[in-house]
């Protein structure tokens, strides 16, 4: 057997030494209430609770996707901090395995076959192709596009230096690894190394990619395709617009240009409309029958005079993403080679949208390019449109455009590299092209292995939960961000609930929690952990009139914690 066939499994070496390297960055990362409740909805998952009965998570569940992986960490590790560092690790390597085998499969689909798409279909070059060099097309597509053209002899290139990188993929998925391989310090790491956000939506993303580049000669791929979609659709609803919605537009498009009802371009479109309809209807399903509750995404237009601003927010999530927006905190001369190390890739992707989005107008782009191309259209124009919150911690949102981006500009640029322009540039740029890719290679490997970030506290608030441990204070309400992230911090010696300030008292708060947390029969409440700078989560004047004056007060710079020798959970008000 070949080896291309098996480099998937060559791959598994480096693929675990990179969820080392990550783990380290990870670990750098203090852990919040986000990934924590995560943690404790897949314990309960995964100890009979199938539906999360009783659970409100939030507008993102997560549910079949890294509730899963969480509960199958959580075998090995149980419920602590460090499952949750692993599992942002094993997410970004399976983004960055993913990434490259992508990117790998344009000579597959498209490479030996490109050449000849633009050609005029004259007789002869018909016959010649029909006799001479057979390959394999989706029969059932009437406009195949560029990847499924049939090779001409007449049209192939040459063999030269380009020829001979392309050959296998190699250089293509040595392109898209070198753009996604090192995050950034700082804003990078907190949006692709720690809590789910949206960083392993990309994931389904890509598989799904993946399906419609490698199996479109399979009948059964609009139902896979339909399948994968909808299973990451149900965990975040980011891929409706990300995912679905690009697949279903483009498909349509090439479908109504090739003017053709039947083929697999109105397959896969229809696969797209039917993910939105499973994983919609799954997730009501499962509310009708007593299962989780998951508030709607506050899904709304932001008003036009905002779009500026709002695009040049976006601007610098994309610099955070890429590595070109540094932050700081490495030494100067670090910073601006890694900042002109990585402006390349950003550069490639820009012109390789550009020249997709003419292609896919015309017609002649490639399916999954056309697809990629839209899908990053629509996660960065979401951004710019909607009315949620643009600081740089939204970055989140627009994770999934960075593996896209980089598959596609590894494609576009690999393919162009097997044309007559690059044939005749060989000579010329042979050296420097080598040269340059291995020098960019080498500074983002050493940046990879050299950088040892120090190791982050494991949750916020942790000098208030050593405190509560020391005192033999087991159970208590607390503001949100001191809550659930505590209660997994300390393996559950100290359980901290959420609350919100509601007509100047607590009140339960509907957001990652169960009703059960707050029962005064199952629990006995004898503190209350506030954050003085979110006085929306509770006030210490909120907790005195509900509960009188404390028996303990405890001041800590950004804390304060009141202990009361009554269980504080005797008729408090909770609407979940």
């Amino acid at each position: 057997m070949r080896l291309r066939r098996w480099w998937p499994l060559l791959g598994i070496v480096p693929a675990f030494a990179l969820f080392l390297a990550y783990l380290r960055m990870a670990r750098a990362v203090t852990v919040n209430s986000d990934g924590a409740s995560n943690a404790l909805q897949a314990w309960d998952l995964f100890h009979g609770n199938v539906l999360l009965r009783g659970w409100t998570l939030s507008d993102v569940s997560f549910f079949p996707t890294e509730l899963i992986q969480y509960g199958l960490i959580q075998l090995v590790t149980g419920v602590t901090t460090d499952q949750i560092h692993i599992a942002a690790a094993l997410s970004w390597t399976l983004v960055v395995a993913l990434t490259a085998w992508l990117a790998h499969t344009v000579t597959v689909t498209s490479l030996n076959t490109s050449t000849s798409a633009q050609l005029p279909p004259t007789p002869a070059r018909t016959q010649s192709a029909t006799t001479a060099s057979p390959a394999v097309t989706d029969t059932d597509d009437p406009d195949p596009g560029p990847s499924t053209a049939t090779a001409s002899p007449t049209a192939a290139p040459r063999r030269n230096f380009a020829a001979t990188l392309t050959h296998g993929g190699w250089l293509a998925a040595a392109m898209a690894v070198a753009i996604v391989l090192v995050p950034a310090p700082g804003y990078s790491y907190q949006t692709l190394l720690s809590s789910p956000n949206h960083t392993g939506s990309a994931v389904p993303l890509l598989i799904t990619w993946l399906l419609i580049d490698r199996a479109r000669d399979r009948r059964w791929l609009p139902f896979a395709v339909a399948i994968v979609l909808a299973w990451g659709a149900m965990g975040d609803p980011l891929i409706t617009f990300v995912g679905a919605a690009p697949l279903i537009v483009v498909c349509a498009y090439r479908a109504l240009f090739a003017r053709s009802v039947r083929g697999l371009d109105a397959r896969l479109a229809l696969a797209g409309v039917a993910s939105i309809i499973v994983s919609h209807g799954v997730l009501w399903l499962i509310e009708r029958v007593g299962g989780f509750r998951a508030p709607k995404p506050p899904i709304e237009f932001s008003p036009t005079s905002a779009w500026p601003d709002r695009a040049h927010a976006v601007t610098h999530m994309i610099g955070i993403l890429f590595g070109t927006t540094r932050p700081g905190i490495q030494s100067p001369w670090v910073e601006t080679t890694l900042q002109l190390v990585r402006l390349p890739g950003l550069l490639l992707a820009i012109v390789a949208l550009l020249l997709t989005a003419i292609a896919a107008l015309r017609g002649t782009a490639d399916r999954v390019d056309a697809i990629l191309a839209a899908a990053i259209v629509c996660d960065l124009a979401a951004e710019i449109v909607a009315s949620l919150p643009s600081d740089l911690m939204a970055t989140r949102e627009v994770v999934p455009a960075l593996p896209m981006a980089a598959v596609l500009a590894a494609r576009v640029v690999t393919r162009w590299l097997r044309t007559a322009p690059a044939a005749q540039l060989h000579t010329r740029l042979a050296v420097p092209v080598q040269s340059l890719f291995a020098v960019v290679l080498v500074v983002l490997l050493i940046a990879l292995a050299g950088y040892a970030p120090p190791r982050a506290a494991p949750v916020e608030g942790q000098e208030a939960a050593e405190w509560l441990r020391s005192r033999g204070l087991r159970y208590g309400l607390g503001s949100y961000w001191v809550s659930n992230n505590i209660t997994v911090g300390t393996s559950r010696n100290v359980t901290v609930v959420p609350t919100l300030s509601g007509d100047g008292r607590l009140v339960g708060m509907c957001w990652q929690t169960h009703t059960d947390m707050y029962d005064p029969a199952k629990h006995d409440a004898r503190f209350a952990l506030l954050e003085k700078q979110r006085p929306f989560y509770g006030t210490p004047a909120d907790v005195t009139t509900q509960y009188g004056q404390p028996v303990e007060r405890k001041d800590f710079p950004l804390y304060v914690i009141l202990v009361y020798d009554k269980n504080l959970l005797d008729g408090f008000a909770t609407t979940c």
